[in-house]
């Protein structure tokens, strides 16, 4: 057949059907450019991809396929092996005969949809998702058949937030073509962040029916387990992701993630130790790698990492602010200081943190006032933040401003009625006013809460015994006890051994 010259004789070969699955076949190629051969097998199935029929066989072929011939037992033809359609072991597809007719014309299309797609693929380098948008609106018009003109409309719609446009830009790609792992991806992505988890993992689950040996299904299924809160299953996801590619660093920055839910500082650490060996020139993870440090309580090793970011980017305000909180560790605040000030004269991601730190380094210096000052900063740059008015309370608190300190705390408790911080400082700072009802009332709060807060039952039993509610206040040191120790001997020595002398 393949030798014929005739295209008379060539016609008379061509099969007028398509093949029935389980049907011997035989595959005729070039593979590996070594010369023509002959491999058999049978058809697995008839199968859709981006709108175009293929026929599935199990004829072993290699690179260099492309172009043979896939006959029936008969000799006639039944389409053209497409190589690069393949999609694992001994899973092979091959065109229709019908596409002979049409090699000019497909031609002249795929020259115009490779355009399209290197304009796509220029805009999203860019990060221009706007223009995208457009092109690929324009690219759907065009082509309402081509999976990837509606994938990259997906794709820009996710990167601009339009999640339910992501969604169904998605679907259609996959509609189009059920095989198109990236859609599948971008699909369960979308859901996921639209909190469909379980739809999410149903996409990921039937993608892994098709590659079972896919690192980014393995890490998008981690992620899914994170969301559900699955820490065993995201970690043997993430596990396996790293095992087909011991170089995906998004894998090791879950496995992080893991560890610190788990509150696993040595953990920690490692993950995010693979993942800067792997790209030792990013600061992003080399910071993430000091951060685990300080988390392990391992202030030395964590600034010997920031030196070294440092080293090779002096002006990274995010580095400094690192090399602060190390330094604070390491009890040097007046370093810790001048570190925090250099990184705020390099535009840290956040002046508000970095405003935090500074007050942590004057306040151990006992220069409360200017202490206050930066936490008052930190606030003036993010006042919706809850953590910095906190902080501003704990620290005019501390220095006596109580009534500015409760009005702060007051104000939170209204906005987070659940949290049990402002109600237990709001405690606090009643006591300091010696208005012990008030106290009591807010200590008890807090507790209802969380019960397990040593420090406040130690507080409550002082209250109690200050309006002389004894039978309160031992209720109370009784429950300190099977909660902490170390609270519960404070308040031994401060209240209850004067009952017992009183005996």
């Amino acid at each position: 057949l393949l030798e014929s010259s005739t295209p008379l004789a060539i016609g008379h070969q061509i099969g007028k059907r398509l093949p029935a699955p389980g049907e011997r076949i035989y595959a005729i190629s070039n593979a590996l450019g070594i010369g023509m051969s002959i491999t058999d097998g049978v058809v697995s199935g008839i199968r859709t991809q981006a709108g175009e029929i293929y026929v599935q066989f199990t004829a072993p072929i290699a690179s260099g396929s492309e172009g043979g011939a896939l006959l029936d037992e008969a000799g006639q033809l039944l389409g053209i092996i497409d190589y690069r359609q393949r999609d694992g072991q001994n899973v092979n597809f091959a065109a229709p005969t019908r596409w002979i007719g049409e090699v000019a014309s497909r031609a002249a299309s795929q020259k115009s949809q490779l355009a399209q797609l290197e304009v796509a693929t220029t805009l999203a380098a860019k990060m221009d998702w706007s223009a995208l948008t457009h092109h690929a609106e324009a690219w759907v018009k065009i082509y309402p058949d081509d999976s990837l003109a509606h994938f990259w409309l997906g794709s820009a719609a996710l990167m601009q937030g339009n999640l339910v446009a992501a969604e169904y830009s998605y679907r259609e790609a996959q509609r189009l073509d059920p095989n198109f792992l990236c859609a599948g991806l971008g699909l369960a992505n979308a859901l996921l962040r639209q909190n469909k988890t379980a739809e999410s993992g149903e996409v990921a689950q039937s993608l892994l029916t098709r590659r079972k040996e896919d690192s980014d299904v393995w890490r998008l299924i981690g992620h899914i387990a994170l969301v559900q809160n699955d820490l065993k299953g995201a970690e043997q996801a993430f596990r396996k992701v790293i095992s087909l590619n011991p170089w995906a660093i998004r894998a090791y920055e879950g496995l992080a993630s893991v560890a610190e839910r788990q509150g696993d500082a040595v953990a920690q650490v490692d993950a995010w130790r693979m993942a800067a060996s792997i790209d030792p020139n990013s600061s992003i993870l080399n910071l993430k790698l000091a951060s685990a440090w300080l988390a392990l309580s391992k202030p030395k090793q964590a600034l010997r990492v920031v030196e070294r970011v440092l080293n090779g980017a002096s002006a990274n305000g995010d580095a400094w602010y690192w090399k602060g909180q190390a330094l604070l560790g390491l009890q040097c605040p007046m370093q810790a200081e001048a570190a925090f000030r250099q990184s705020l004269r390099n535009n840290p991601i956040s002046s508000a943190w970095v405003s935090s730190g500074l007050a942590e380094a004057l306040w151990a210096q006992h220069r409360y006032e200017d202490a206050i000052a930066a936490r008052r900063e930190a606030v003036k740059i993010e006042p919706a933040s809850p953590k910095w008015r906190g902080q501003l309370g704990i620290g005019l608190k501390d220095v006596g401003y109580l009534d500015e300190a409760l009005e702060i705390f007051q104000r939170l408790a209204t906005e987070t009625p659940a949290d049990p911080f402002p109600h237990r400082q709001i405690g606090f700072v009643r006591a300091m006013q010696v208005q012990h009802e008030a106290s009591i009332a807010a200590l008890e709060r807090a507790l209802v809460i969380d019960p397990k807060q040593g420090k406040v039952w130690a507080a409550l039993v002082e209250q109690y015994h200050a309006i002389e509610r004894k039978d309160d206040a031992i209720r109370a040191y009784r429950r300190l006890r099977e909660i902490d120790s170390e609270f519960a001997d404070l308040a031994y020595r401060n209240v209850i051994v004067n009952y017992e002398a009183a005996r």
